[in-house]
Parts: structure tokens; sequence; C-alpha cells
């Protein structure tokens, strides 16, 4: 049975094959970044589905840099009467503020909606140090289930080109082809969530089009690039 609660399903999934492969492929140890960028596109021209699945990015990757820098936990009490520092069983902490964390918009483009966004405050630590793991996490909290690709240490012409003035053209240009974008296969390619209560169902972040194909309604493309000219690219659809 998967737990309804998210913060229960949340803890669970730290138990996964999933979120142990990804933490192994997580960060570069002392080695800071020297950007982040990520591009966020909704397939949707309607206001209320593009604002909710870019909000939907923007808050648990909140909620998540909240359980990784707990800053507003609080006391909770034991039926024995004891107390630990925590977040109330069955409770979620909430997202941390966004004057502490946030993705900030630098381009967009409509169509669909396509957002370029940069990490602020203590996105840029989480996303710096965890982002597999992170973005694994906050789309457990969302629920449904998506997929997830990573690609550590790639060099290609696609990604050299990527700087903050043109970086939503060259990552729209490889939409749903990361493996073009970064130059081979991925180290991970693994599916978070389950569909298995609702296998009729369309997955959340995802589509039906005109003629009855389901198309990912949401991609992420998470880029971050090293000193050494090197990138590590996270695509996720769902």
């Amino acid at each position: 049975m998967v737990a309804k609660d998210p913060l229960a399903r949340l803890r669970a999934f730290q138990e996964s094959d999933t979120i142990l492969k990804l933490r192994e492929l997580d960060g570069r140890g002392d080695t800071e970044p020297e950007s982040i960028f990520l591009a966020v596109k909704v397939e949707s021209r309607h206001v209320s589905h593009a604002v909710r699945a870019v909000d939907q990015v923007d808050r648990e990757l909140r909620r998540i840099a909240a359980l990784r820098y707990p800053r507003d936990q609080t006391r909770v009490i034991r039926p024995d009467g004891t107390w630990y520092k925590g977040f109330p069983l069955g409770g979620s902490p909430r997202p941390l503020p966004v004057e502490q964390a946030s993705l900030e918009i630098v381009e967009a483009s409509v169509g669909s909606l396509d957002l370029l966004l940069v990490p602020v405050g203590l996105l840029v630590s989480l996303l710096a140090s965890d982002p597999a793991t992170a973005m694994a996490n906050a789309l457990q909290i969302m629920g449904g289930f998506a997929r997830i690709k990573v690609f550590k240490s790639r060099v290609s012409d696609p990604l050299s080109q990527i700087s903050a003035r043109q970086a939503l053209n060259v990552l729209a240009e490889f939409d749903r082809r990361p493996e073009v974008l970064a130059g081979g296969e991925p180290d991970a390619d693994e599916t978070v969530g389950s569909d298995e209560s609702a296998p009729h169902q369309i997955p959340r972040g995802f589509v039906r089009m005109p003629d009855g194909t389901v198309i990912s309604g949401r991609t992420i493309t998470l880029v971050t690039r090293y000193p050494d000219g090197a990138s590590d690219v996270i695509f996720v659809e769902g």
C-alpha cells in the first residue's frame, strides 16, 4: 500500500533503490558550480495550468530545502510527555519563504510556456549539492509519477553554447531529447512515484492531445556547469 501522507511517502522513498542510486550521482563534493539553470516547459496556453505547474516545482523544492536546512522545526510532544525537535507526526514542513529560497525567472517565451529559471538563496546550496535527490524528493511529494534522467560530467557542443542570454533557445531546441543535448546515454534513468493505484489515469504533469496521444505536460531540464567546462544535466518529464 502506498502511503497517502506526503511526508510519510517521502520517508519511505528514502529507502528505495531509486533514491540510493541518485544519491551516488549527486554533486561534486567541494567543487563549486559556475552556474545553475532550470528550464521549465509547460505544454499549455491556459494560465491556471501553466502557473500551477511552475509554482508546484518552486514550492516543493522550497519544501525539500526546509527539510534539508531545517529552520522552522517546532517542539513536538510525544504521548508520554517527552518531546523532540522536528515536524508533527504526519505533518509536512512549510516551504522556506521566498526571501530564503526561490526560483527566479531569467527569460520566458510563449506558445507553450518556456521559462528559464535560476535558484536563489538556499536553493543554490540544495541544487549544487543534492540536485538529483532534491528533484526526485520534490516529485515524490507532488504525487503521481515522473521520469528522471541524470547525465554526469558531460561535454558537448550544445551544452557549450548555453549562457544566460540564449540558454532557453538551446534547451528548448533539445526538449525531450536530453541524450542529444548531453551527448550520450544517461547515467541513471529512473521512475519516481507509482501509478499502480490508478493504472488507467493520465499521470500528473501529462496532458492528452487532441489526437488522443498523451505527452508530458511539463519538462524540467536542470543544467549545472562547472569551471572545467563539463556539465551535469538532470531531465525530468512529468
